[in-house]
């Protein structure tokens, strides 16, 4: 259905505001990406940008004080009286580490607020009916898909305490994710591979199973692009087996440690191991997670200890004064087996899908479906929409590089 003038117009500059916010990814965290473009119609009736501006670290200006603030910047001092902000979440009505903007867009003489999410938090929600009771006008519009996506992270954190999943995988263009024997390196190119180091080094953790660690000894760290923050390495260990000579082990610090997770039930012998991984200056910590009952448990090891992976995000996700990490966004980097569990128990927010231009040609090789004649299509399209109603939308899909034989990106977000 097409878009109406005033929907048409509202994504325009709702679609900026976001790509504006993007900008603070890996910096504002614990709040969320915001960004904020103020429009001014003329006396020739046509709309100009008078002001831009986006949360840019944790602690600062929020993003309709940058707006404002860039008004006067450009040379345009009070360009924002009778002007309309578009503001990818609504107006903070709170006072925080800022002041509350909902007093600097009164201030300002701001006519007009469209915002594309409610602020859930309840001591500076309702910016809007504060607004409007001072005769601002506000309106929620859900033109922009961008402008959504920007704060959902933060939005699903403070609904749940989850945080937001984004899994990362690498196939064939037969939807083969390693050989018959295992082997995964290199799948995708240098390119896909610069993009993957790019998110690491945005996000506030990584997870990861011991399979995947045995197999490929990853570092897991961002490296040869610029980095915001070094984020946290958890590895899903139920029976322990993570090698003290690996790659994750050697880089642990006590500052940057890596987390193994291991099983309530797991076996006497894992106290030993425990012991080595935990020794003073390897910077590894253990967790015991309990419950290996609830829903999206899984098996790893030869015992068969399980792992309740919502109690695991949970743990991520929970504040470090509860004993948990505090963390916002995870990347999942692992293979087929913890992808698969994930994505069943509506665990994933988000599917980021590398497709190298090559076939394996292998019915026996691991892939992201469930039989080998699928194997074109993405897990998340063969069960995406049949499991429990949920849906998923394309967000974009590019080559990572321009010519011939390049790899595909594709991104995939769960909308409910």
């Amino acid at each position: 259905m097409p878009l109406r003038p005033d929907d048409r117009q509202h994504k325009r500059y709702l679609d900026l505001a976001a790509r504006i916010a993007w900008r603070g990814w890996g910096l504002v965290e614990p709040n969320p990406m915001v960004g904020c473009v103020i429009v001014r119609s003329g006396s020739d009736g046509v709309s100009r940008i008078v002001g831009i501006g986006h949360h840019r670290r944790f602690g600062g200006l929020h993003a309709e004080r940058e707006a404002l603030a860039s008004c006067a910047r450009l040379g345009e001092p009070g360009a924002a009286r009778g002007a309309t902000a578009y503001v990818t979440l609504e107006p903070c009505n709170g006072q925080g580490k800022q002041p509350p903007c909902v007093e600097a867009l009164k201030q300002a003489g701001v006519a007009r607020v469209i915002f594309a999410e409610r602020d859930p938090s309840e001591n500076k929600g309702g910016g809007a009916e504060a607004l409007a009771r001072s005769g601002i006008e506000c309106v929620r519009s859900g033109a922009s898909f961008w402008a959504s996506r920007t704060s959902a992270p933060w939005r699903k954190h403070r609904a749940t305490g989850l945080p937001w999943v984004i899994l990362k995988l690498a196939q064939t263009i037969d939807g083969k994710v390693a050989t018959r024997s295992g082997d995964s390196k290199w799948i995708s190119d240098e390119h896909s591979r610069r993009w993957v180091h790019l998110v690491r080094g945005r996000v506030q953790g990584i997870l990861t199973a011991t399979g995947t660690v045995l197999a490929d000894d990853p570092l897991l760290t961002p490296r040869g692009v610029p980095v915001r923050r070094m984020p946290g390495r958890v590895v899903l260990d139920s029976s322990l087996r993570l090698p003290v000579t690996s790659q994750l082990v050697r880089t642990a610090t006590p500052d940057s440690p890596v987390w193994a997770v291991c099983a309530d039930q797991a076996d006497p012998a894992t106290t030993g191991r425990r012991a080595a991984l935990e020794r003073p200056g390897l910077g590894v910590r253990v967790f015991r997670e309990s419950g290996a009952e609830q829903l999206g448990a899984i098996a790893h090891g030869p015992r068969s200890a399980r792992l309740d992976l919502r109690g695991v995000l949970a743990w991520m996700g929970d504040a470090p004064e509860n004993g948990g990490l505090g963390m916002q966004t995870v990347l999942v980097e692992a293979g087929p087996r913890l992808a698969g569990q994930l994505l069943r128990h509506r665990l994933v927010d988000e599917t980021l899908f590398f497709t190298a231009p090559v076939a394996l040609g292998d019915a026996l090789a691991p892939g992201l479906t469930h039989a080998p004649g699928d194997a074109a299509m993405p897990l998340v399209s063969t069960i995406a929409e049949a499991r429990d109603g949920q849906s998923w939308r394309l967000a974009f899909t590019r080559r990572v590089a321009g010519g011939v034989g390049a790899d595909a990106m594709t991104l995939w977000t769960r909308t409910r």
